[in-house]
């Protein structure tokens, strides 16, 4: 500061002030009333965190963003698919050959299926097989296929789960073919029945038959499941 300068008076600093907090005042008073747990403004998620539908449609209007504002509705929404969008490019579909994550998110349960679903609390649940039993000694599962078909509009048959065990029995991918450690048999009962026997317990297999390993693709189609799997999926 020169030293002739002339410092403001204290006059000069109260006014300041008064008028900084009058500014602050407003600003406080157009800010949100509450941000707490009873706020019904704030967006409502569909459970495991997921918003709209999965088409691709949006929240309802009123519900996506703070401001309130309607949101435009997906031109897929009508279209009856979903679009993915991944940062990996998996190279190939063949989920028997490949381990990589985008194959292992999408694939199941979207396009292929697999034998059984096991839900939270490890109970097994029907997938391609409606029904199925299991020895007292653990080393015969008997699978009854449900009666359904591929996406292509092709009967899902006894063959059909044969040659999904055995080509996953095959694979290259380690997880997939250590569910089949104790196979020693996969075989056809009837066009409609599949029977597995083990030369000794397993919770391995049993648990395969709910994931990877357990996955059932068409015999027929099997030379085109590097560009389009085909499965029992809603997709």
């Amino acid at each position: 500061m020169h030293p002739h300068a002339r410092r403001p008076g204290r006059r000069t600093w109260t006014a300041g002030l008064a008028a900084a907090a009058l500014m602050l005042a407003a600003a406080c008073s157009s800010a949100p009333s509450s941000t707490s747990g009873d706020d019904t403004s704030a967006p409502s998620f569909a459970s495991g965190g997921q918003t709209g539908s999965a088409t691709g449609a949006p929240a309802a209007s009123g519900t996506a963003g703070q401001t309130g504002a309607a949101v435009a509705k997906s031109p897929r929404e009508s279209q009856d698919k979903v679009v993915l969008i991944a940062r990996q490019d998996p190279g190939t579909l063949d989920y028997v050959k490949s381990n990589l994550t985008a194959l292992r998110l999408w694939i199941p349960a979207n396009v292929v299926e697999p034998l059984v679903y096991f839900d939270k609390d490890g109970t097994a649940q029907p997938g391609v097989a409606e029904k199925w039993e299991i020895s007292d000694d653990k080393l015969t599962y008997t699978f009854h296929i449900r009666d359904t078909t591929f996406s292509d509009g092709s009967p899902v048959t006894a063959d059909d789960v044969v040659y999904s065990l055995q080509t996953m029995s095959q694979s290259p991918v380690v997880s997939n073919a250590a569910a089949f450690e104790a196979v020693t048999d996969i075989a056809k009962t009837d066009d409609k029945t599949v029977t597995v026997t083990l030369s000794h317990p397993s919770q391995a297999f049993w648990h395969g038959m709910g994931s990877m390993a357990g996955l059932v693709q068409p015999k027929a189609a099997a030379g085109e499941i590097a560009t389009k799997p085909i499965g029992t999926g809603p997709y």
